[in-house]
């Protein structure tokens, strides 16, 4: 039972905190890269088209297309695309008033989800560069051009940019935050040792003939960065393009966001491919995978582990005590934060981390008995007005 406990707990430590400090030194060991001239001109502008998967998003969709018309780069070199999943309110109707400005609406009338939507904007694409985003992420001015960038590049399959959350005020956005700058960090540096093992949704580009459809229950935020290092291409970070979204302003709407994604990520990992296979991505990258990603899912199972098995430990002497005293405390302050109203942060930041976890095994349950769905609901708060 030692064993086991030690072990447990050995890769919960490094999957939060050794590999983030084994990422950092082999980042500051690594040489300054020396890019040959001459292989595309500095200002890289290749046309692209701009892809907004869309469903029932009357409240924001406006404001996306033109946050998108104002972007800083040739307008006469962006194609944008709207793909309306079966969206039954006015979503359609807002659209087609920017039919003058350039802006293609994409009517699905089946609902398929967010990745057949994609799928089916992307055979409409003419762009050498295919740009997504989501219709509540608002970009800065120069957020295109900074991924544009990098594929000055051949090496270079698929670029994603920084999602900043804007804190509503809630306990629950300020710990998404929190979260999501140790996730960017994680990026950051992956990214410069070889390439990210996931991208986010809001903000990110792939070379057209990069592209590959994927499964609807699958994301690109997971398969595309993965799908690149394949193709011996890189996936990676630029944080200087910074797409904006709200955090949901309740722990419920946050839940329910976290096992529809976490539903679909279990899914993958149990039924798709193989996402670790050092002979596929190589010994560097399945390394990242594992460590990032994998011991990142499995985590609320080294939690239960570790609590059950200190239990069982108690008798062992005070190390044992005093750990299982800590773990018990840390738990009902997260029990608290859930029960009572309660603002602070004592009560909240380990709500939000168990009620991370727990999502994840709800997702695990739903994946494993094939309850899986292609379609998403969005959170509504995080389209609510200014």
């Amino acid at each position: 039972m030692k064993l086991v406990f030690w072990c447990t707990l050995a890769l919960t430590f490094y999957t939060f905190v050794l590999y983030p400090v084994i990422l950092l030194v082999l980042h500051l060991a690594k040489k300054p890269e020396t890019k040959p001239a001459g292989i595309m001109p500095a200002t890289y502008q290749p046309n692209v088209s701009f892809i907004i998967a869309a469903h029932n998003e009357e409240a924001v969709i406006e404001k996306k297309i033109f946050n998108t018309l104002d972007l800083r780069y040739p307008r006469d070199k962006i194609q944008i695309i709207v793909a309306s999943d079966n969206s039954t309110d006015a979503t359609n109707d807002i659209v087609k008033r920017y039919q003058n400005k350039g802006v293609l609406l994409l009517d699905l009338r089946r609902r398929g989800g967010k990745t057949r939507a994609q799928n089916e904007a992307v055979k409409m694409a003419s762009g050498e560069i295919l740009v997504f985003s989501d219709a509540n992420s608002m970009w800065k001015p120069d957020a295109l051009e900074q991924l544009m960038r990098h594929f000055t590049d051949n090496k270079t399959g698929y670029v994603c940019g920084q999602l900043k959350y804007v804190n509503t005020g809630s306990n629950s956005g300020y710990s998404e935050g929190l979260y999501w700058k140790y996730e960017m960090l994680l990026r950051r540096l992956e990214s410069s040792l070889h390439s990210v093992t996931a991208g986010n949704g809001a903000i990110y580009a792939v070379r057209a003939a990069d592209y590959v459809n994927i499964a609807e229950l699958y994301s690109h935020d997971l398969e595309m960065p993965h799908l690149m290092v394949a193709k011996g291409k890189r996936a990676i970070y630029e944080p200087a393009a910074i797409a904006i979204e709200k955090t949901a302003s309740n722990s419920q709407e946050e839940y329910r966001r976290k096992i529809r994604m976490l539903t679909r990520t279990w899914h993958r990992v149990i039924y798709g491919p193989c996402l670790y296979n050092p002979f596929k991505y190589g010994v560097k990258y399945a390394w990242m995978m594992v460590s990032h990603r994998l011991f990142r899912y499995l985590f609320p199972f080294f939690q239960i582990i570790i609590y059950l098995s200190n239990c069982c430990l108690w008798k062992q002497g005070l190390i044992y005590q005093g750990l299982l005293i800590s773990e018990t405390l840390f738990y009902l302050l997260a029990l608290a934060g859930y029960l009572l109203p309660l603002k602070s942060k004592l009560f909240y930041l380990p709500y939000y981390f168990c009620m991370f976890n727990y999502a994840s095994l709800a997702g695990f349950v739903k994946a494993a008995t094939g309850k899986v769905s292609t379609t998403w609901d969005k959170a509504e708060s995080t389209r609510a007005a200014d």
